[in-house]
């Protein structure tokens, strides 16, 4: 994160005040006897006077610093911290101002108005992103801490001398005593790596949930449609929080579903389903190699019963971009990636269906999983947003 750079007060009024600096000698114009006279205690007075605007001068030169500076710099480090209840968009008032003022001392460069619109929402999301928090765009107690965190290691060290370094041992001290709040409030599925797609907290509301995979999905560039569900697959995750190599290509049940929809009243749903975005199996009868489904965006189709349950259809059921393990040994290597985005490899008959451990490219879930997809999208079609989470957005 790139710190908003501040001038120095300090260096302002040198380089204001030099050259400023007025003479106190005075020309002397033709005089009468009795001024000459006096000239003496003129002279004195003079000089007081003199010294006295020179000063007054070079206090009117150095300009008011808010006057001139950047807007994100001029509160410097004496902002309040954080608290409070959670801010989110359509939000207004001094709390959204002073968490504008926040967000730009963290490196944003947002016009601290007050309201919570699209730009603050989006400077929420990269600071949570940036930070390994969970992102929903929403200003919880999680990331109420890391604004304020990040305020106090952003402040200039001291130059001032011995007494300063007295004050460093107690500063020290001071910092245990916040980590085992920090650390409730972190999110155990989070990823130490930035950016990284992850679960949403287990604390959050179910709006909260809902916005943070959507961010998720509109950032890959899928459809979030109030009248049609959308389902996120979730490769190299699973519903435990538990990462593995997103390069697999066997095994069952190992990653995530998520599906996004609404209840007849209208207010989201979020359902996590635990299921395999990859074959089942490293061996089958397909020219090329086992198939695994590249992430992208898809439109996915109610079909007929595969083996006695649902199936719903990637595509229609057409050609779909898709990689190829084509020396069969169970992993999909970067290498056939790059060889298959290169050949502009597809395959047919990509299906959502129920897990029989036979897969050879298809998405499965376990039976029980299944029919609570089936549930979470009435039966129908729906969109379907597929990322690696083991790559970053």
């Amino acid at each position: 994160m790139t710190a908003i750079p501040k001038q120095s007060s300090s260096s302002t009024r040198r380089s204001h005040s030099s050259g400023t600096t007025r003479s106190t000698s005075r020309t002397r114009g033709t005089t009468s006897g009795r001024q000459t006279q006096k000239q003496p205690t003129r002279k004195a007075d003079q000089a007081r006077v003199s010294q006295d605007v020179s000063a007054q001068s070079n206090v009117k030169q150095v300009p008011n610093f808010q006057s001139w500076a950047s807007p994100n710099a001029a509160k410097s480090s004496e902002l309040k911290p954080l608290s409070g209840d959670s801010m989110g968009r359509k939000d207004k008032g001094d709390n959204v101002k002073q968490l504008q003022e926040h967000l730009n001392k963290s490196g944003a460069k947002l016009e601290a108005d007050g309201n919570f619109g699209p730009a603050t929402q989006k400077a929420v999301r990269k600071f949570q992103r940036q930070n390994n928090l969970t992102v929903d765009g929403k200003v919880g107690p999680e990331t109420m801490g890391a604004l304020n965190k990040g305020l106090s290691l952003q402040k200039p060290e001291s130059k001032a001398g011995p007494e300063d370094k007295k004050a460093d041992p107690q500063a020290k001290k001071a910092e245990p005593a916040q980590k085992p709040e920090e650390a409730k409030k972190a999110d155990p599925g989070a990823k130490k790596a930035q950016g990284l797609p992850q679960l949403a907290g287990k604390n959050l509301t179910p709006q909260e949930k809902y916005d943070h995979y959507a961010a998720m999905v509109q950032a890959a560039g899928g459809k979030i449609d109030p009248s049609k569900p959308t389902v996120l697959g979730l490769r190299g995750l699973g519903v435990d929080g538990q990462r593995h190599d997103s390069g697999r290509n066997t095994g069952s049940n190992d990653d995530t579903f998520v599906v996004l929809g609404r209840d007849k009243k209208g207010q989201p749903t979020v359902t996590e389903l635990s299921g395999a975005t990859h074959a089942a199996t490293a061996k089958g009868s397909v020219a090329g190699g086992v198939a695994q489904l590249r992430p992208g965006n898809y439109d996915v189709s109610r079909r007929h019963d595969y083996k006695g349950h649902e199936a719903w259809a990637v595509n229609g059921g057409g050609n779909v971009p898709v990689y190829r393990d084509s020396n069969r040994d169970g992993r999909i290597s970067d290498a056939e990636k790059a060889n298959a985005v290169k050949k502009g490899t597809t395959g047919d008959a990509i299906l959502f269906h129920w897990d029989r451990n036979a897969s050879i490219g298809c998405q499965t879930l376990p039976v029980s999983q299944l029919n609570k997809l089936k549930a979470a999208v009435n039966g129908g079609n729906f969109n379907y947003t597929l990322l690696d989470a083991n790559q970053a957005q």
